[in-house]
């Protein structure tokens, strides 16, 4: 399983890391509270074996069958830099750009366009799942349980140095799963899940290595490489396998009525087990050329067993099965301004009007 996601680890060094670590918690747990200097001594002992209990939480989910196939899709390979969208906008005074720090902002037709999407996408969800406001800020902690890397987002402490750190996260997996940490989902429907989105800014510490390698760069920032996203995201929490299942057939649907909506060429391509996030089983991409517009993803019960996100179904408790989805809008309207403003069709599609009527 490591071998086929591109991992290389020692099992074995793993296996005898962590073991040496969990002995010593057990023997910890049976010294007697009053025998403080042993306890102490103990805790200082599991303190310098942790690295065997942190390298194991770093591994990854079971992995899928159908995600050890190559996808049948082929390779698109239409390179990033190709979209003449960009030039057009700045060129149009409709783009601006901030090296330091990293920022753009969209004026005119593109700023309208982004409001009425985000609209959009905020609607269609409502009528099959519940609005939620999650936190935009996130214990390590969380995003460790969920076993993404904590370079991924911008840590912060509010106060002084010992104060709590927390890292910005913005609308996604992380800050929609830090809901539901140590939660128990009381749900009576054996057949469907419980489904909640949100919307709004997503954050990374980061931009596309590949295409912004100085301040040149920087100062040209586009809809493709902008650190600051907005994006919808959706977690359903099923209460058995065979939902989760039927869950992420359902997502996969609707979201794909919902694109061909905006008449642009898509293609569904299921990602190789290297492609896949470390939490994730089996995993598709909704493409346009090389633009990932949107992602659907199962996961099971790996990250309720890590973060024990329980359901109860008549007094039986047990942990979840977790669906998520992501829509990335920013992503959605540079394509759609790819394949309508070089064209100079600008005008608003009727079905996005409507939306905001």
């Amino acid at each position: 399983m490591l071998e086929i996601r591109g991992i290389e680890n020692d099992v074995n060094e793993l296996e005898t890391n962590y073991i040496k670590w969990w002995q010593t918690y057990e023997r910890m747990l049976q010294i007697s509270a009053e025998d403080k200097t042993l306890k102490a001594a103990y805790k200082t002992k599991l303190r310098s074996l942790s690295q065997g209990l942190l390298d194991t939480l770093q591994l990854p989910n079971d992995i899928a069958s159908c995600s050890y196939e190559s996808s049948e899709d082929g390779d698109l390979d239409i390179e990033l830099a190709k979209q003449k969208h960009t030039e057009y906008l700045y060129a149009a005074g409709m783009l601006k750009s901030t090296s330091h720090p990293p920022s753009l902002n969209v004026v005119g037709y593109p700023a309208l366009l982004a409001f009425l999407l985000e609209q959009f996408f905020s609607d269609s969800f409502r009528t099959i799942g519940t609005l939620v406001l999650p936190s935009c800020f996130v214990r390590p902690a969380v995003i460790e349980g969920v076993n993404i890397s904590l370079e991924t987002y911008l840590p912060f402490t509010d106060g002084p140095d010992n104060a709590v750190l927390m890292y910005l996260t913005g609308h996604g997996l992380v800050s929609l799963a830090s809901l539901f940490v140590r939660k128990v989902v009381s749900y009576h429907s054996a057949k469907d899940p419980l489904r909640v989105f949100s919307v709004g800014c997503a954050y990374s510490n980061f931009i596309f290595p590949n295409r912004c390698a100085d301040d040149c760069c920087l100062s040209k920032l586009d809809l493709l490489t902008v650190p600051q996203r907005t994006k919808l995201a959706v977690l359903s929490i099923c209460p058995r396998e065979e939902v989760e299942a039927n869950e992420y057939t359902f997502m996969k649907e609707y979201i794909d009525n919902l694109m061909h909506k905006f008449d642009l060429p898509l293609k569904f391509k299921r990602l190789k087990a290297k492609e896949l996030y470390n939490y994730e089983s089996e995993a598709e991409s909704l493409m346009y050329k090389d633009i990932e517009l949107a992602r659907i993803s199962r996961s099971g019960e790996y990250i309720p067993r890590r973060l024990n996100i329980m359901m109860k179904e008549k007094e039986v408790l047990h942990f979840s099965f977790l669906n998520y989805a992501e829509i990335d809008i920013t992503s959605v309207m540079a394509a759609f301004l790819e394949e309508n403003i070089i064209q100079k069709r600008t005008d608003i599609p009727d079905f996005l009007n409507d939306s905001y009527n």
